[in-house]
């Protein structure tokens, strides 16, 4: 096929930061903020060291032990007990990794990453079954498909068909993923001859993720968008556009970029804002706190609408950039409405194009925007979002919200979806499905009500007007899986009413089908034989205990094990 035709929109990202990058800080501020050292894709961190983590498809928060320790602290303070500055400092770095944990599962861009893993497992597994099956097919399936499938005298039609089901949805998905987060040198992974275009790779994404949520929750199609009823129009578009060399578009902000920068600003609103004795915003950045990947985006956004990096944290710029990223990560088209424009879809799905409209937006309705948000209401929330999205014809950010309350008050598998949540008691089948999905939909819910402290956590965090609803929602919305300070394993958080028996059952099962999707994902992609490398989940257990476990789990869902998988040679 043809190289790939790599489009990059470049606008010079140099000099927006207007505040000069003099050591104003003191010795105790320099101590809060640390310098950057190295940054890892995948793996989303507070800093570049890292003091604290997320991992996007292992739904853990991670702190580092001096974090843990000083984050327990804050949290067993009596009222009245003085609370430090290094305790406010080690909670915003909480802050901004449970930040994380709402990208991955409250908005919509974040659910269809998050769920892309099981669903390549459940919606392909009638095709891998049949491999499973095959004395011919090893480890991996890609390789066994790029070998020309042998000759079709040794290896049936069949197989050949199912593997190459199998490994195109798996290539469609990674593409899907680069895409969203361009990583550097992203336009190098487009060079394959499985890369058919960037239409394809979305809607393969989406008709996966909202074809599993189908099955699931709505087998009679009363309210999750029709994937089949794309195919048509999507095939038609396709063929029209079958003579194009495939395009890629790379833009000057990253998905990344878009991620960190949300959790950052949040972070520091927290931070400038929680202490008697907190940096200012203009010594946080001097400290190194919007460089790299942190600061991308809110500089772009800065540059756009023509204004200096302000001083102070309360600034209107703040909240409205948070109030773009909020937006630019929940496009509405494909879930949880149906695709309206198939020829637009992929910019209109792509968190990264959606950010330089609503920039562009914000850039022309400016003094507006700032003179609107003083108070960072729920009011003030509906008026700015609304005069961003009007005159570009987006979704307005609550729609969604307002959508999933209509799923709730009108479908039995809504409703008992988030009883399960509440009780932490969930359905077997499916369980990791449900978990991550009544996530999203007991997020919603609550951001309909106040989207105001979704979007602007930091600063309700700390000076709330409503403490008693605020930390409620805070807590309602933690994420159930971390670490601790001296084990690095992975542990539920207890949920208040629920028996610990019964959080541990779903806990199990929840990281058994975790496991069970890596493995998938080894045996389709990866070459060599299977890693089993699993000291991220526990400490505890014997590493071979682990394998057995898991070896056990594959067979269970596919009648084969693994090693079995290792020991067939693919044909060369």
């Amino acid at each position: 096929m043809s190289w790939v035709v790599v489009h990059i929109i470049n606008i010079g990202l140099k000099g927006f930061l207007a505040v000069q990058r003099k050591n104003v800080l003191s010795e105790d501020f320099s101590v809060l903020l640390e310098s950057p050292k190295i940054y890892a894709p995948d793996v989303f961190s507070a800093c570049y060291g890292s003091h604290g983590s997320y991992h996007s498809t292992q739904f853990v928060l991670r702190l580092s032990p001096v974090k843990h320790r000083l984050v327990d602290s804050l949290k067993n303070k009596k009222p009245g007990e003085r609370i430090t500055l290094e305790e406010i400092a080690a909670y915003s770095t909480y802050i901004h990794e449970t930040v994380h944990w709402w990208q991955f599962v409250g908005s919509t861009t974040g659910l269809i990453i998050s769920l892309s893993y099981p669903a390549q497992t459940h919606e392909n597994i009638n095709s891998l079954r049949v491999l499973a099956k095959s004395t011919n097919i090893g480890k991996s399936i890609k390789s066994w498909s790029e070998s020309g499938h042998c000759s079709d005298s040794e290896h049936s039609s069949d197989e050949v068909k199912h593997a190459n089901i199998v490994v195109n949805n798996a290539m469609d998905y990674e593409f899907f993923r680069t895409q969203i987060y361009q990583y550097e040198n992203t336009s190098d992974f487009f060079n394959t001859p499985y890369f058919d275009s960037m239409d394809h790779a979305f809607f393969i994404s989406y008709q996966l993720v909202v074809g599993l949520l189908r099955t699931t929750f709505d087998p009679k199609g009363g309210f999750l968008p029709d994937v089949e009823a794309w195919n048509t129009e999507y095939t038609k578009f396709i063929q029209e556009k079958q003579a194009d060399t495939p395009e890629v578009v790379l833009y000057p902000v990253s998905g990344l970029d878009l991620l960190e920068g949300q959790a950052r600003l949040i972070q520091l609103q927290y931070l400038c804002l929680a202490h008697e004795s907190s940096p200012s915003f203009a010594e946080t950045i001097q400290g190194g706190q919007l460089d790299g990947v942190y600061g991308n985006a809110f500089n772009y956004f800065l540059q756009k609408v023509g204004c200096e990096c302000p001083e102070s944290i309360l600034d209107p710029l703040v909240p409205i950039f948070l109030l773009i990223c909020d937006i630019s990560l929940n496009p509405s088209e494909g879930f949880p409405f149906k695709v309206s424009d198939v020829e637009r879809f992929v910019k209109d799905a792509d968190p990264k194009y959606r950010f330089l409209i609503m920039c562009g937006a914000a850039a022309e309705n400016i003094n507006e925007l700032r003179a609107l948000i003083s108070e960072y209401s729920r009011d003030e929330y509906i008026a700015a979002a609304d005069l961003l999205t009007s005159s570009w014809g987006y979704s307005h950010p609550l729609a969604i919200p307002e959508e999933v309350w209509y799923w709730y008050e009108g479908q039995e598998s809504i409703s008992e979806l988030v009883q399960e949540k509440e009780g932490f008691n969930f359905k077997m089948e499916n369980l990791a499905v449900r978990l991550l999905f009544s996530s999203f939909v007991s997020f919603n819910l609550d951001k309909y009500n106040s989207p105001e402290f979704f979007c602007w956590t930091g600063f309700h965090l700390a000076k709330s007007s409503d403490y008693l609803k605020d930390s409620e929602l805070w807590l309602k919305h933690s994420c159930p899986f971390a670490d601790k300070e001296d084990d690095n394993g992975v542990f539920v958080r207890e949920v208040p009413g629920v028996e610990a028996d019964e959080v541990l059952a779903a806990y199990n099962q929840f990281y058994a089908s975790c496991l069970t999707f890596d493995m998938t994902r080894q045996w389709v992609l990866s070459d060599g034989p299977f890693e089993y490398d699993y000291s991220w989940l526990t400490e505890r257990d014997d590493p071979a205990d682990i394998e057995k476990k898991v070896k056990e789990l594959f067979k269970g869902l596919y009648g084969v094990c693994p090693s079995e998988i290792e020991q067939r040679i693919n044909c060369s």
